[in-house]
């Protein structure tokens, strides 16, 4: 009778040990999916940010977190792992952060700027100088999107003079909120 209940008590340890082993496993496998979808993330928006850099044409598309939204545009999912992130894009770098930790960075090529060009036609600038872009820039130095907040990447032709050249219509890429 001993030995029945020593190798039940046994079996059942052995299979609390391997219960154990399964549930751990599987949520460091969970664990490393979550961080492979914020790296993606950020390394989808930094490549978008690239591309666009690239271009020599106006060009502005959507970054949008709704699968339905009525205008065009790149996706991506509000939640990772269950919860809400954060995208903090600087100018040259793209970071995710989820409860307050940054958990991705991805590099962008080119410096950018992070606010909406049309600011230049409100302030009445057909024309910029380095040291208008550089003003703009330098109060706009990062931007936090929440997922779930979409936002605009653009290649946009600024007219631009500098003390060396004449005027010259040249390509810059915004980011700004939708």
């Amino acid at each position: 009778m001993l030995d029945f209940l020593s190798s039940k008590v046994g079996m059942i340890f052995a299979a609390l040990v391997i219960a154990g082993a399964l549930i751990g496993f599987f949520t460091w496998q969970k664990g490393n999916f979550e961080d492979i979808q914020r790296k993606n993330t950020a390394d989808f928006i930094a490549n978008e940010i690239d591309y666009t850099s690239s271009l020599s044409s106006n060009h502005r598309f959507l970054i949008t977190f709704d699968a339905n939204s009525k205008e065009k545009g790149k996706y991506l999912d509000s939640m990772i792992g269950g919860e809400p992130y954060e995208i903090i894009i600087r100018q040259n770098q793209v970071v995710v952060k989820q409860k307050g930790e940054i958990q991705a960075v991805s590099s962008i090529a080119k410096e950018v700027h992070l606010w909406n060009p049309r600011v230049l036609w409100t302030e009445g600038l057909d024309v910029v100088n380095n040291t208008n872009l550089d003003e703009i820039d330098h109060g706009n130095r990062s931007i936090s999107i929440t997922s779930g907040q979409d936002f605009y990447i653009e290649s946009y032709a600024l007219n631009v003079t500098t003390s060396t050249t004449p005027l010259e219509s040249i390509y810059h890429t915004f980011i700004y909120r939708a």
